[in-house]
């Protein structure tokens, strides 16, 4: 199966269709194009030039931000309940295990948008950090080459206390550490993985690695949006 830029753009588009479908209940408002357009007009513009503006300074900014958009959405919907902290004895979803690996500078990209547009006095307070991150996320993806698409907006901030988002990015060595070191008793290697991938990786990733090291999760194009991940994922690599 070979999947174009447009295909790639649909299994984003159904991944998070089908949190909605696990999730219904947090869906509370009907999303719509120009969602904004009496209160904040210009809210797409100010989000894309903070992003752009983050992602010059650093590459970082793109996969950090479409990762943390699919974290968010694959638990309780697109929420931003992902950006929460936590406080006394609630832990909160960012503090998950699973979300340990989520660059800081994710967060980063839409604390910086939302800064950029409540700075605007019409706008202040009233775009919701969820659909921020959305269309940041949008953004990103077009940075980095990928389809640019219209983001419908009137997702609801939550209050509770993660496949499409690898093509960019990278993965910190402990999550597949055992699948390169100690996969059973009679392979260390899994064998599953293509042998020159698994070879590469135990040269970056060597037995008792600091855990904050990080690999490219794409081989062949990491800094590009496009539909190489997937083709490697076919070959086992």
């Amino acid at each position: 199966m070979d999947l174009s830029l447009n295909n790639l753009a649909l299994v984003i588009f159904l991944s998070l269709s089908l949190s909605f479908c696990l999730f219904p209940g947090t869906v509370l408002a009907k999303l719509r194009k120009n969602y904004y357009h009496k209160t904040c007009p210009n809210v797409e513009n100010i989000v894309r030039d903070a992003v752009t503006k983050k992602f010059q300074q650093t590459f970082v900014t793109a996969p950090a931000t479409i990762r943390l958009f699919f974290h968010d959405c694959f638990v309780q919907g697109c929420d931003a309940s992902v950006m929460i902290a936590s406080s006394g004895g609630n832990k909160a979803e960012k503090d998950h295990p699973d979300n340990f690996s989520l660059a800081g500078d994710g967060f980063d990209t839409v604390i910086k948008a939302k800064e950029a547009v409540d700075a605007v006095p019409s706008c202040r307070n009233k775009v919701s950090c969820a659909d921020i991150l959305a269309m940041a996320t949008r953004d990103a993806i077009a940075l980095l080459g990928g389809p640019y698409y219209e983001v419908e907006q009137g997702r609801l901030d939550g209050l509770s206390s993660t496949a499409a988002a690898h093509t960019v990015g990278f993965s910190h060595c402990s999550k597949f550490a055992n699948r390169i070191h100690n996969f059973s008793r009679l392979n260390a290697v899994d064998p599953a993985l293509d042998r020159g991938y698994a070879s590469r990786l135990r040269q970056m990733c060597p037995k008792n690695v600091d855990t904050r090291v990080a690999v490219d999760v794409d081989v062949k194009t990491p800094r590009k949006f496009d539909n190489v991940y997937f083709k490697n994922l076919q070959k086992s690599v």
